[in-house]
């Protein structure tokens, strides 16, 4: 819920990275005599296989917060790929092939046809290519909302300093991943009918309640974070969430989605009712004071993003 700090660059593993979709184990191509068009498609090859290779590994290594990758990480990442090339036996890093003649190549990336005439400028263009990737080409959810819901273990006759701190945590229905209360902002309207706020859904022109009936148009607003929550909780643990404090918001990846998240801090859900919780969206609930792990020891199934808030309190 809070931005990660900034992560240092992790060491590469080429070798492994190259079993990504995209590689292939030798680049070497023969370009003296090429067409201008056959010289086109081969650096565009090239280009597209750099770039899927570092999408991969900066994926796979900042599964946290998108928002921590820097173009100096980028540039990183690039310059150990071009080492990496030098101890591959069969293989090259090739762009020597293209830029020893002081000449204007043209490659194709992003639909676009681009002019480089030395390879820093090819290098500069796949950075910039990589970073747009990573956060305009993501599919984005804003104002997700959940809350961090802590008690003292109800234990008698134990004095509080030595009382054990629990979370609440829930078990996904759908997912099977244990996560804080709450969930993704909608579009709500008031229903007059039920005289509750409802989520609705645009055809076309027309918005519409889950019953299929019309909803006013100009009552029809996008959730804020705290409204998100208390929906959310209302329909999640059919509680009241009562006085809730933003703690943080942060960007943070999950699979191929980023999502814009808010975390806040509440006291009302203390007695939480496992038999008021709806199990359509809800499998299981645990105060615990040990969220890492399951009650048999194994590790409990979470996002990157909850245990970074966690990994502060426990």
């Amino acid at each position: 819920m809070e931005n990660a700090n900034k992560m240092q660059p992790a060491k590469i593993d080429w070798d492994k990275e190259r079993s990504e979709p995209g590689w292939k184990t030798n680049e070497r191509f023969v370009n003296r005599g090429s067409t201008g068009l056959e010289r086109c498609q081969q650096l565009s090859d090239i280009f597209e296989k750099r770039k899927t290779a570092i999408l991969n590994h900066i994926r796979s290594v900042h599964t946290k917060n998108l928002q921590s990758v820097s173009m100096d990480e980028i540039n990183d990442a690039m310059q150990k790929y071009e080492s990496w090339t030098k101890t591959q036996k069969g293989m090259k890093s090739n762009l020597a092939d293209f830029f020893n003649r002081g000449k204007p190549e043209v490659f194709l990336a992003d639909g676009i046809y681009r002019f480089v005439k030395y390879k820093e400028h090819f290098f500069q263009q796949l950075s910039l290519q990589i970073h747009k990737e990573l956060f305009e080409k993501t599919e984005f959810f804003k104002n997700v909302a959940g809350v961090l819901a802590i008690r003292l273990e109800p234990t008698d006759g134990i004095e509080d300093k030595d009382r054990k701190r629990q979370v609440l945590l829930v078990l996904n229905e759908k997912t099977k991943i244990w996560q804080f209360p709450g969930g993704k902002a909608e579009y709500v309207c008031h229903n007059p009918n039920t005289d509750k706020v409802e989520i609705v859904t645009q055809k076309g022109d027309v918005w519409q309640f889950a019953d299929g009936k019309e909803a006013p148009k100009d009552k029809v607003t996008f959730e804020t974070p705290e409204e998100c929550l208390r929906r959310e909780i209302s329909e999640e643990l059919d509680e009241d969430v009562g006085p809730a404090t933003l703690s943080s918001s942060g960007f943070y990846t999950i699979g191929n989605s980023r999502f814009l998240i808010h975390g806040f801090v509440a006291e009302n859900l203390l007695d939480v009712d496992w038999e008021k919780v709806n199990r359509d969206e809800i499998e299981r609930i645990d105060w615990t004071s040990d969220p890492f792990k399951m009650e048999d020891g194994s590790p409990r199934p979470m996002t990157d993003q909850t245990k970074d808030v966690l990994g502060r309190f426990f």
